[in-house]
């Protein structure tokens, strides 16, 4: 028996140990056998079961779910061809309040040992961006203005934020940007504009940034607003973020 393990024959003990051994003999004859065409000899003695059940997730196998959005397992089923149903064991788990790719490890094991693998992924993601703009209001004649933005979850990037300060410049005054300045650690954005001239500033309702955030209005908090004339004397305003 020693020496078919040695030759890395597996299945054999001493309960078939004389029916394997008659096998080879009369096999093998006046050829050369293999180490193959003995364990296969083995096998037909044995009955050796070498498939692994079959599982069967209930759901999906991927999904992908908004940020805060709740995740029921739903679980798997497995069978075997010789064993029936077969149980299975879940491994992971899915933090639907972090930003991430996620997996479900299903295992399922028959009584000859063979496992069965199978994996759900799970991808939280944040909400869809919204179109947002920012409107400066005021019935004072504006020069100038400083506003600061503070996000709840999801501080835009540089790339979706356009400032427009152009309203600053209609009566000849010379416009200079301030901004915008994103800070993704604090969660905020600071922008502005300020001129100089001798000429008056302006009045009226002006749309002064547009920006993409999974942030709803109700989740950006004005953290400042402030406003001059042209004489740097401050004046009232009014700041408003809405959808486009």
């Amino acid at each position: 028996m020693q020496d078919y393990k040695d030759a890395g024959v597996v299945g054999v003990s001493s309960a078939n140990l004389s029916k394997v051994n008659k096998a080879v003999k009369d096999t093998t004859g006046t050829h050369v056998d293999t180490v193959a065409e003995i364990q296969a000899l083995v096998n037909k003695i044995i009955s050796i079961d070498t498939t692994k059940p079959v599982i069967t997730l209930k759901g999906a196998s991927s999904l992908e779910l908004t940020k805060g959005t709740a995740y029921t397992e739903l679980g798997a089923t497995a069978t075997d061809d010789r064993d029936g149903t077969v149980t299975v064991t879940t491994s992971g788990s899915v933090d639907v309040n972090t930003v991430g790719t996620y997996t479900i490890t299903y295992k399922a094991k028959d009584s000859a040992g063979n496992e069965a693998v199978a994996t759900r992924t799970i991808k939280i993601v944040l909400p869809p961006k919204n179109n947002l703009k920012v409107t400066l209001k005021t019935t004072e004649k504006i020069a100038g203005y400083e506003v600061h933005l503070k996000f709840t979850n999801d501080t835009p990037i540089q790339s979706t934020v356009v400032m427009d300060n152009s309203f600053l410049g209609t009566t000849g005054r010379t416009v200079k940007n301030l901004g915008a300045d994103i800070n993704t650690t604090t969660k905020e954005i600071k922008f502005g504009g300020f001129t100089y001239g001798n000429q008056e500033g302006v009045t009226g309702d002006f749309d002064v940034m547009t920006l993409k955030s999974a942030d709803s209005q109700s989740q950006i908090t004005i953290t400042k607003k402030s406003c001059t004339d042209k004489d740097a004397n401050d004046i009232a305003c009014d700041v408003t973020i809405s959808v486009q």
